[in-house]
């Protein structure tokens, strides 16, 4: 297994491909027979191969697949670990995304399901309270992000893990780990009721049979070997997602325009800012992502000039639709907003349904990374092919588990995901960079301060989180 950079797939055939194979496959791919008859025409013609269109040689789908990679996602959990074996392997550094391919990466790792829940999370603390604090922990995200990539720069390490193991040593590692498996599991979870519920809201079952029956779908799905075979349920998924979040923008204006802002908006409610907080942090789930996307890049050096100009645009995108999200129903927003939808118009009736596949389509490439840790604390370095059975029994078991979760928490889905926020997210965006770069950087007395400071931050928003949630 290789990563991001090194994991995507070259769309030429390889030299020990059976080309009576490889030329069917190109003939059934959209627009293949046009192609294969403008190539012979070039070939009669005596035109060079290298001299004819880019779009004779491939389709459009292959043309656009690079810019959508998911091969990131091998190492997002700090470490490299080859499919086939569990071995850990070194990340590939600077071998093949360019800007537009990582600014994509990082506006996928950022804009997701979670940005549903910020209109809610809203209406539990009020809208200047939570506008400023959301820009806070931004900003926060964003220092802390800083320190992490002069970890990656001071210690040579290119993974989170590797960065935990040079300041704190195996147990730091290993808790890292942990952190990181039990977050994305978080999501996992917190997919799986967001897609029942939007069942719900259709009328298409009652809550143990829709919440159970997503099984069916996502278990084979948990089963493959390689993110890479994930790369167009992904790609759909994303074209969802950000169609709903369109049309999550468009009724909430129009209803903003036809009745002005609703009833019950305040500016500060303390009561509940902790539930706020949570969700705001688990808002932010692509932390993780960084440090691949980065060593995915052509040119590491321009990571941080794009990052902090894209990361500016996202945080102000996040504050926009939370805003137009709580004026446009105030008290009576829900958790996820695309509940407050009129549900007798078809288009909302699609959005939902398209929210539902994305959910379900991309928990996969969330689960994937973490159940391989998983695997190799329970099997070790193995063959996979010997223990197909085990791991997809552990597979199985695992996605089991993460559904019964999802069904006793499906009734305080606000509080689960604040929990999950305060116990999972706070420690990865603020704890750890903060005191890794404390313990291999800090090198003045300021610089000691702010990684205190961070620190402490962190610990404070779990706490406080942590108070209010039970």
């Amino acid at each position: 297994m290789q990563a991001y950079g090194a994991m995507a797939r070259s769309n030429s055939v390889p030299a020990h491909s059976d080309p009576d194979k490889s030329q069917i496959a190109s003939l059934r791919a959209p627009n293949g027979f046009r192609r294969n008859f403008l190539n012979k025409q070039a070939d009669e013609a005596g035109i060079p191969f290298e001299d004819r269109p880019q779009v004779w040689q491939r389709s459009f789908m292959d043309s656009i697949k690079p810019l959508f990679r998911v091969g990131y996602f091998d190492s997002i959990l700090g470490i490299s670990l080859d499919p086939d074996t569990g071995a850990r392997v070194d990340p590939t550094e600077g071998t093949s995304s360019s800007l537009t391919q990582t600014a994509l990466a990082l506006l996928k790792s950022f804009i997701g399901s979670g940005i549903t829940f910020l209109p809610g999370a809203f209406a539990q603390g009020g809208w200047v309270i939570c506008l400023f604090m959301l820009l806070s922990i931004a900003a926060v995200n964003a220092i802390c992000i800083r320190l992490l990539l002069t970890c990656r720069e001071r210690s040579g390490c290119a993974g989170y893990g590797d960065i935990a193991m040079m300041a704190s040593g195996r147990w730091g590692s290993l808790v890292v780990q942990i952190s990181l498996v039990v977050s994305q599991f978080s999501i996992c979870i917190a997919y799986i009721i967001f897609a029942s519920q939007l069942a719900g809201s259709l009328g298409l079952g009652a809550k143990p049979g829709v919440i159970f029956s997503q099984l069916i779908v996502v278990v084979p799905l948990c089963l493959v070997r390689h993110v890479h075979h994930l790369e167009y349920p992904n790609l759909i998924s994303d074209v969802l997602i950000l169609f709903g979040l369109a049309v999550v923008i468009g009724y909430s204006v129009h209803t903003i325009l036809l009745n002005g802002v609703a009833g019950g908006v305040v500016s500060s409610k303390p009561d509940t800012l902790g539930l706020f907080l949570g969700t705001a942090v688990f808002t932010f789930e692509g932390i993780p992502m960084i440090l691949p996307i980065m060593n995915s890049m052509k040119e590491p050096k321009q990571f941080w000039p794009l990052f902090s100009s894209l990361f500016v645009s996202i945080a102000m995108f996040f504050s926009l639709f939370a805003l137009l999200g709580y004026a446009a129903y105030g008290t009576q927003v829900n958790t996820v907003v695309l509940l407050n939808l009129p549900e007798s118009h078809a288009l909302v009736v699609i959005v939902k349904i398209g929210y539902m596949l994305a959910l379900i389509l991309g928990l996969p490439l969330m689960f994937l990374p973490a159940a391989r840790i998983t695997e190799l604390w329970f099997l070790g370095v193995v063959d996979k092919l010997q223990y197909k059975w085990t791991i997809n029994m552990i597979r199985l078991v695992e996605v089991t588990f993460f559904t019964l979760i999802a069904y006793m928490a499906e009734n305080c889905f606000n509080r689960f995901l604040a929990f999950a926020g305060a116990f999972c997210c706070a420690p990865i965006a603020f704890v750890y960079p903060a005191l890794f770069h404390l313990q291999l950087c800090a090198d003045t007395i300021a610089s000691k301060v702010l990684d205190i400071s961070l620190v402490s931050f962190g610990l404070g928003a779990m706490i406080f989180t942590f108070s209010q949630c039970l």
